[in-house]
């Protein structure tokens, strides 16, 4: 049982002006990461969540947040910030439910399901960096881990469109797998 086990997450991020964003505290059991745990390139929705190698700080970064998951020490707030699905891209959303589609073994996931069970987690240290997790009966499930913010692409502040195809691009040929860190993990406890 995870001790602290409390996330926070802000809602209507994008209100109007005379409102500030909800940030609500939610309660959780457990944290459930064994089907995100592996990297996939996915060449049609120019997305990839493979690392370069073990030794960026992407890689060790993660690892980290791994490590003190395993250790029961409660990630959230700490380490990453959550913020709900914005119902206002349709092209984007749709991509992300295949993205999201197969990485969980084909399983349908709708646009409802993104907007009213799927957070998205930023890690504080590096928000390109972010986690996709559904929240199911108390208990959260890890469905996607992605390292350059490509799910939901964004738009560059400077240029004012989104450079998705570029990062890609830099990252398509990568091909340390996420897996990685379970096995570092068992080696680390022998």
């Amino acid at each position: 049982m995870l001790e602290n086990n409390i996330m926070k997450i802000r809602y209507d991020r994008f209100g109007n002006v005379f409102n500030k964003p909800i940030i609500q505290e939610e309660t959780f059991e457990e944290i459930d990461f064994r089907n995100s745990l592996k990297s996939i390139n996915i060449v049609k929705d120019n997305y990839t969540n493979f690392f370069t190698s073990n030794n960026t700080d992407r890689y060790i970064r993660f690892k980290e947040l791994y490590k003190k998951h395993k250790a029961n020490e409660n990630i959230f707030n700490n380490l990453l910030s959550g913020d709900e699905i914005q119902h206002s891209n349709k092209d984007k959303l749709n991509r992300l439910c295949n993205i999201l589609s197969i990485t969980n073994n084909h399983e349908h996931i709708t646009i409802q399901d993104l907007v009213h069970s799927i957070i998205k987690f930023k890690f504080k240290k590096d928000v390109t960096m972010q986690i996709y997790i559904k929240k199911e009966n108390n208990k959260l499930y890890v469905y996607l881990i992605d390292l350059y913010h490509l799910a939901i692409p964004a738009t560059n502040t400077k240029t004012g469109r989104s450079d998705y195809t570029k990062i890609y691009e830099k990252r398509k040929n990568a091909n340390y797998c996420l897996s990685n860190i379970l096995d570092e993990d068992n080696n680390d406890r022998k």
